[in-house]
């Protein structure tokens, strides 16, 4: 693409020149900072507002708010409500979360939204001077100003950044018809961006659902399609080739989990000792051994019985990964698992590979979905597992299914691994495409 005609020195290292009629301000010199909205808690003797919203932490990380019934209502006085309202042109940023990687995205209020406030976990900036809204998108979601606030967030459990550090940022600030110009070619190349992934995202999906497709047919069906089929008894699973018995999975593997940790701490962990796996450690194809905690012997001899062989099948049964399930193909050195995860050893008729992939058939995953309880943390109680209705083939049989779908798998897997690099490389692209346009890199 071209470059400007002319260009001056920024003064800024990182980026050297800029076109010669744009200027560089801090954002405290366009315009007026707020920080501190509302709070969502409702505190009593304090008037219900109908039309007060709360906008959280996490509607600022949406490209854009226009008005929406889908905002809690909260209580507000008078003055906090006049003084945290927002109108069109008001760009929110986020100033605390739990990663630093969320600090400082940014959204455009889109319309005047005079009954809705912003949360106190956000920072508005209203504009003093003339700016185009749709160039506000580009110009404060851009790559250099999101990382100037990453860098600046401080915090150990919970991120934040200080009003001066917002207040300090340095923005790129073009005449306004360039201003008009950019954001109309950004939003035209980043429209085109937006299709292509959106249509990759959904081959990943179609490419998930055949390979889901896949497991359970070969797990429920058999892998020979001229089989004489039966009527299994149970709802969720249908025909089995005739020649398979029904079972649970209580009948057919030792099912175990920890009951807590005994007061573990994470200062407890130590450099080298004894694999301690969480979810995340078997949300692969592999089990990362890689990125774990060790603990010491102590702790690891307190409970015995889950202390991991070969040929275990791992569950997860809390949280927002319950259903996760991986197999222990391979065990570095001794290693046990976090009360977030089920141990199942299958007893002698079944493979472990087999079972794993079971774990993966759509009726046992929607089974796991009906079965899960808990009041804020989704659990899956081992009594309910352990009554799983489970199709039984041949031993045998067993493991050439389990060996197809290895095959089969793998290659739908690697598949999905191509297409959402492809979708990671058009991000970047977009991305590029925007920090080379709002920092006068190129001429549009």
């Amino acid at each position: 693409m071209k470059r400007y005609v002319e260009y001056k020195n920024s003064g800024i290292k990182w980026i050297e020149k800029i076109p010669n009629d744009w200027e560089i301000k801090r954002l405290r010199f366009l315009g007026n900072l707020n920080a501190g909205g509302v709070d969502k808690k409702i505190n009593e003797g304090e008037p219900l507002t109908k039309s007060v919203h709360y906008m959280d932490v996490y509607r600022a990380l949406l490209h854009e708010i226009f008005n929406t019934d889908d905002y809690l209502v909260v209580s507000a006085t008078k003055q906090k409500h006049d003084k945290c309202t927002l109108q069109k042109g008001d760009v929110l940023f986020t100033t605390s979360s739990e990663t630093p990687e969320d600090i400082g995205h940014s959204c455009v209020v889109g319309e005047d939204l005079l009954g809705t406030v912003f949360g106190y976990h956000l920072m508005r900036f209203r504009p003093t001077i003339e700016l185009c809204i749709n160039y506000e998108k580009y110009l404060f979601g851009g790559y250099f100003l999101r990382k100037w606030f990453e860098y600046r967030a401080i915090g150990m459990t919970r991120y934040g950044i200080s009003n001066i550090d917002f207040s300090d940022a340095k923005i790129f600030l073009p005449p306004i018809e360039s201003q008009k110009k950019i954001a109309d070619y950004l939003d035209r190349k980043t429209a085109a961006i937006d299709i292509v992934i959106s249509d990759k995202e959904k081959l990943v999906e179609l490419l998930r659902e055949k390979r889901s497709a896949v497991i359970s047919e070969a797990v429920t069906k058999g892998l020979d399609k001229n089989m004489p089929m039966k009527n299994s008894g149970v709802e969720w699973i249908g025909e089995i080739p005739e020649h398979w018995n029904i079972s649970r999975i209580g009948y057919e593997s030792w099912v175990r989990a920890r009951l807590g940790w005994k007061g573990l701490k994470a200062e407890e962990y130590i450099d080298d000792g004894y694999i301690f796996l969480s979810t995340p450690n078997i949300k692969n194809r592999e089990i990362d051994f890689e990125n774990v905690n060790y603990i010491s012997k102590e702790r690891f001899d307190e409970s015995p019985e889950i202390k991991l062989s070969i040929g275990d099948v791992l569950l997860a049964k809390d949280g927002s990964t319950l259903g996760t399930v991986n197999v222990v193909r391979q065990l570095p050195s001794e290693t046990t698992v976090n009360s977030s995860i089920a141990v199942i050893t299958p007893y002698g008729r079944f493979d472990s590979i087999y079972m794993y992939y079971l774990f993966q058939a759509n009726c046992i995953t929607n089974l796991i979905q009906m079965k899960k309880g808990g009041m804020g943390v989704p659990h899956l109680f081992q009594a309910d597992i352990n009554k799983f209705y489970i199709p039984c083939p041949p031993k045998e049989e067993q493991r050439l299914i389990a060996g197809f779908l290895d095959r089969k798998t793998m290659k739908i897997e690697s598949l999905i691994d191509e297409v959402n690099m492809q979708i990671e490389k058009l991000k970047e692209y977009r991305s590029a495409i925007i920090s080379e346009a709002v920092t006068g890199k190129v001429a549009v």
